[in-house]
């Protein structure tokens, strides 16, 4: 991705430091912490911004907004640093829409006896396909203002999902009978 303005709506002009092509003005991308022409078609580099994978230098893919090499595994809060309100809410420029990019592993949690599928993993495949799956019971998402600070593992909207959804007869199996 070739650069744009920086912090504060500055960019950086050629041959002046930079630390990620963003850092630089239009056209411009960061070389070696030099923002500079690009040689051929620019690219993001690994750990940098990118909206498809043909942003991303060759032998990268775009996940999550971020360049990651083949097989990376992507773990947020260590190959990002972004605002973790912002990526959450919908009216937010930063929104990220992909629940599964970054919480994909919770289909393969177990329950604490360490043998029983945990709720996502038997439940998702009721709820339809992709982000749907997520949003049949966390709704828009967490709510870190005012309900999901101490409990971020636990922002289901029960108000709108009833506990028969799981529960009981309300049509989908009882996958945890009371």
């Amino acid at each position: 991705m070739i650069g744009g303005p920086g912090p504060g709506g500055a960019c950086a002009e050629a041959d002046q430091a930079c630390t990620t092509s963003s850092d630089c003005c239009e056209g411009l991308a960061c070389v070696e912490g030099v923002c500079a022409e690009p040689a051929g078609p620019a690219c993001a580099a690994e750990g940098e911004a990118c909206e498809t994978d043909t942003d991303c230098c060759e032998g990268l893919s775009c996940r999550a907004r971020v360049c990651l090499a083949e097989g990376t595994a992507f773990v947020p809060a260590k190959n990002i640093s972004f605002d973790l309100i912002a990526i959450h809410d919908p009216g937010s420029d930063q929104y990220n829409a992909d629940c599964i990019g970054c919480h994909g592993d919770r289909t393969d949690e177990k329950a604490l006896d360490g043998v029983t599928p945990a709720a996502h993993a038997v439940m998702v495949s009721f709820f339809g396909t992709g982000n749907d799956r997520c949003i049949a019971c966390h709704g828009d998402g967490p709510d870190f203002l005012t309900k999901s600070a101490g409990a971020l593992r636990e922002p289901v909207d029960m108000e709108s999902v009833g506990c028969f959804a799981c529960h009981g007869p309300s049509g989908n199996p009882a996958f945890y009978v009371e």
